[in-house]
């Protein structure tokens, strides 16, 4: 029993040591290469941003010149974009009948003011005027303060 055993057991240390030895020869005709770094990342994904609404609760207005086209009643939603100083800006929806003005003049010469007192950046319009963006002149810290206060908090 003990010869059997014996036996087996040479065997068995015998077919471990071929299939974990491998080939030597493959090892000493190949160079030995240093081992390259590699960086697993995934790429980001190119989602269309989702902007998060909130309501105006604010007295903000849509004026050119002296004349005022809009007020915070047809101006009923807005949304703050961007993370940094270089892309953060502020989008508004527009009722209809504010898009259709802004249709026939182009929106040129606009700008908003909010309680009273005009923003500073660039307003520029969807191609059928139905939102509006405000960007530039703020960084990103003073365009939260702006969504803030907009949100009426």
């Amino acid at each position: 029993m003990k010869r059997l055993l014996t036996i087996l057991l040479v065997a068995a240390l015998a077919v471990i040591t071929a299939a974990c030895g491998g080939s030597t020869e493959n090892k000493a005709t190949q160079p030995a290469t240093e081992a390259g770094t590699q960086l697993h990342t995934v790429p980001p994904e190119e989602k269309p941003v989702q902007l998060e609404w909130a309501p105006v609760d604010c007295e903000l207005q849509l004026m050119s010149g002296d004349t005022m086209l809009a007020d915070q009643g047809a101006i009923p939603t807005f949304a703050l974009s961007g993370s940094t100083d270089e892309d953060c800006a502020l989008h508004f929806t527009l009722d209809a009948m504010t898009s259709g003005v802004l249709q026939q003049n182009g929106g040129a010469g606009c700008y908003l003011t909010l309680d009273g007192e005009k923003l500073d950046g660039t307003l520029t319009f969807s191609e059928d005027c139905s939102e509006m963006t405000l960007a530039g002149g703020y960084d990103y810290d003073e365009m939260c303060r702006l969504a803030t206060r907009i949100r009426g908090l």
